[in-house]
């Protein structure tokens, strides 16, 4: 014997579970714009300067990321002694605008 709610069973429509953030009385509001979703993806080494898998899998996230219409991305990785160093912390936009070793 197959079963039914009590609800099907009397021809009423089963409640809507509610949108978290929105009393369960009111309406979804109208698509509003958003800000963009603001992304940083950081990796141990820069893909450009060290070809290891770790590096050319998160290096592709932030291309993908960076190509949607409402994000915003940044790539963050180490140098790993790549590039000439000074004392202390410093970053440095070699290959991009977005783009921090």
């Amino acid at each position: 014997m197959k079963r039914r709610s009590i609800a099907a069973s009397r021809g009423v429509a089963p409640p809507k579970k509610p949108v978290r953030g929105v009393p369960a009385d009111t309406e979804a509001p109208p698509d509003t714009a958003q800000p963009p979703m603001r992304v940083l993806v950081m990796s141990h080494m820069d893909p450009r300067l060290s070809r290891g898998g770790a590096e050319i899998a998160a290096f592709q996230m932030y291309q993908e990321l960076s190509s949607r219409p409402n994000v915003r991305a940044w790539f963050l990785s180490a140098s790993g002694g790549k590039l000439p160093e000074r004392l202390g912390v410093r970053l440095v936009q070699p290959f991009g605008p977005n783009e921090y070793v």
